[in-house]
């Protein structure tokens, strides 16, 4: 079969894809993370059995989706470390602006003394993003 996929529509599968496989490695990634997050916890619910039936059926989307890459004659779309510390750093910094004292007032009225405080950190914070 041919493939009748434009430039537009395959830059589209990929990137859908792509998200699959990054969220199939998001829950492999939960069963023996290396670090655990701040904000979350993460609770392990599942029996030895079902983590590896999990595991065996994520591997099953990793192959079929090499096979819809090859069918589609999809390309991997190579990525360094410095372009994606760049993107994370901005939409960190991006982030945190959107979280200044100054933007949570239209949430309702900041106690000015919790302002600076939090206006301190989050720039303490910023810095240390900065450093990157």
């Amino acid at each position: 079969m041919e493939n009748n996929l434009n430039a537009n529509h395959r830059r589209s599968l990929t990137a859908t894809l792509r998200l699959i496989e990054e969220m199939m490695h998001e829950v492999l990634d939960n069963f023996h993370p290396v670090q655990r997050p701040i904000f979350t916890r993460i609770v392990n619910n599942l029996s030895e059995a079902e983590q590896q039936r999990i595991i065996t059926l994520i591997r099953e989307i990793d192959q079929y989706i090499i096979h819809l890459k090859n069918s589609y004659e999809l390309h991997e779309e190579p990525r360094d470390i410095e372009w994606m510390l760049k993107v994370r750093k901005s939409k960190a910094l991006e982030l945190l602006e959107d979280t200044s004292p100054k933007r949570l007032q239209a949430g309702g009225k900041l106690d000015s003394q919790i302002a600076q405080k939090l206006e301190k950190d989050l720039e303490e914070l910023r810095q240390l993003i900065d450093k990157i």
